[in-house]
């Protein structure tokens, strides 16, 4: 029989965030003849969709309430049931909360989570609570990091047992591009996007969220515009914070500076005319987009509470810093003034990231967590077949 998985995280909106790009290349490295997949959206749909739908799967959106939404557990456990899904993966832990109660409800068989980042778990004793409650429902607790994995026991007091290490990976062939790529269509794509032909460009992938940090960006570039006039910044990512971030920028007088490009299809084409990629989120677990940028061999200036994976080593395939503007600025500034070891950092990242994040390997993993729980719960070793003990 084809194995049915529902994806369940809060929207798959297109503001360039890395969870919601995950599912969907999840959902196309995964074979169609052993599963059939669908994704449920808990807050709102989105663009994202689209390719779930291309791909001849499903998808349904809830529309969460305000506050905590108990009825939407209830309404969950309905679709769970109604759909007959054998495994219900949830995205976070808020996405969680809800399916995996309802899916316990819904005695869907496999109960999975993967945590991505913690999103200040330490710093709320109700959240902690939750997660306690939550693991002992829960058949697999994944996180993307040994770092992750390391504080949900110390710090969270989940067990050993449940917890597994899956990171993130990305599809390599997306990100060759870049570094293949002419002058000419360098200085065409430049012009798409109305920039000096001689400008250099820092890139940030990131949903325009508040933990993702863009106001100690913008700080940081007005430190930075005083010293390399010629530098220009791409935001690529939608989200709450647009209008907020657009009125910082004219304040700093920064605004012909920034471009906030939105969502955008040709990341891999951004980063190829791009000579820096940072990220100064508040906390990270292990971005996708920074497994992109490294594939991309765009080099890599990062904060330390963006790095808790630990992917970069200060000096050696990128530059880490401190979460102040001074310090951010002299990361980038090192990168911008000195292209020759900035490409040798950016190569020594490409490798490690081709040789130890990619996608067939990140769902080959999944598939054998998914294999092995159902084995546990009484289905036969062969799945495919139909038969079951």
């Amino acid at each position: 029989m084809i194995l049915k998985i529902a994806h369940i995280t809060l929207t798959m909106r297109d503001g360039g965030g890395g969870l919601e790009s995950l599912i969907v290349n999840m959902a196309r490295s995964m074979d169609p003849e052993l599963y059939s997949v669908t994704v449920g959206c808990l807050d709102h749909g989105g663009s994202l969709l689209n390719h779930i739908h291309g791909m001849n799967y499903d998808s349904f959106v809830t529309g969460r309430r305000p506050g905590i939404d108990w009825k939407l557990i209830f309404k969950l456990a309905r679709i769970f049931t109604k759909r007959k899904f054998q495994i219900v993966h949830s995205h976070n832990q808020t996405a969680h909360f809800y399916a995996g109660i309802a899916a316990k409800l819904a005695r869907v068989p496999v109960i999975v989570i993967t945590e991505h980042s913690r999103h200040n778990t330490e710093l709320l004793w109700r959240r902690k609570l939750e997660k306690r409650l939550l693991y002992g429902i829960t058949d697999k607790w994944v996180v993307v990091s040994k770092e992750l994995a390391e504080q949900s026991m110390q710090e969270d007091g989940l067990g050993k047992s449940k917890l597994q290490v899956i990171r993130n990976g990305v599809e390599f062939t997306h990100y060759n591009n870049g570094q293949h790529m002419d002058v000419q269509q360098r200085e065409q794509i430049k012009k798409q996007l109305d920039l000096p032909e001689n400008s250099q460009i820092i890139i940030m992938v990131a949903r325009l969220h508040p933990i993702k940090n863009h106001t100690l960006f913008l700080d940081t570039f007005a430190i930075i515009n005083d010293k390399l006039p010629d530098v220009h910044v791409l935001f690529v990512g939608d989200g709450e914070c647009r209008g907020a971030l657009i009125q910082q920028s004219k304040k700093l007088n920064l605004e012909n500076k920034i471009h906030f490009l939105g969502f955008q299809e040709n990341v891999a084409e951004l980063l190829g005319i791009s000579d820096v990629f940072v990220l100064c989120s508040k906390t990270e677990g292990l971005p996708v987009s920074l497994l992109e940028a490294c594939a991309a061999q765009v080099p890599v200036v990062i904060t330390r509470p963006s790095n808790k994976a630990g992917l970069i080593k200060n000096k050696l395939n990128g530059i880490e810093v401190s979460d102040n503007p001074d310090d951010l600025a002299d990361g980038l500034a090192t990168i911008l003034t000195n292209p020759e070891d900035a490409a040798e950092m950016a190569l020594k990242s490409s490798k490690q990231v081709k040789k130890e994040f990619s996608l067939a390997r990140m769902t080959r993993e999944y598939e054998n967590v998914y294999m092995d729980l159902l084995t546990e719960k009484g289905f036969s070793a062969n799945i495919s077949s139909g038969e079951s003990a």
